[in-house]
């Protein structure tokens, strides 16, 4: 009852991910609306290279190429949570203030 343990007969649990865009980013950072979007862009980026590094090594396993693995399997603790956003694991909630911040959100998922 007190544990964190999931149990095996239960769903899966989301994990959850706010982007704040707009004016919250620029009050606290001093970041610009394109700044904001430049370094969700730049993250997201990082989060597709890392995921296709990870789909390249689990197919090669699945084909039984054992040879053609010449490293362990690519990860970041950096940046985990955003390939699982990508994998659709994770759900975002996007909280900007003007539409042109959630265009620029759609636009960096969307073109990842």
């Amino acid at each position: 009852m007190n544990s964190s343990a999931k149990s095996p007969l239960l769903p899966n649990r989301w994990r959850h991910m706010k982007h704040a865009c707009g004016e919250n980013p620029s009050r606290v950072f001093g970041f610009s609306r394109m700044d904001t979007q430049w370094n969700f862009r730049k993250a997201y980026n990082e989060a597709r290279k890392i995921k296709d590094k990870q789909d390249d090594y689990c197919a090669k396993i699945e084909a039984g190429l054992w040879n053609e693995i010449s490293s362990e399997y690519p990860e970041s603790l950096q940046w985990e949570a955003l390939v699982d956003v990508l994998r659709g694991k994770v759900k975002v909630n996007n909280h900007c203030y003007e539409a042109v911040d959630f265009d620029q959100q759609i636009r960096v998922v969307l073109f990842v």
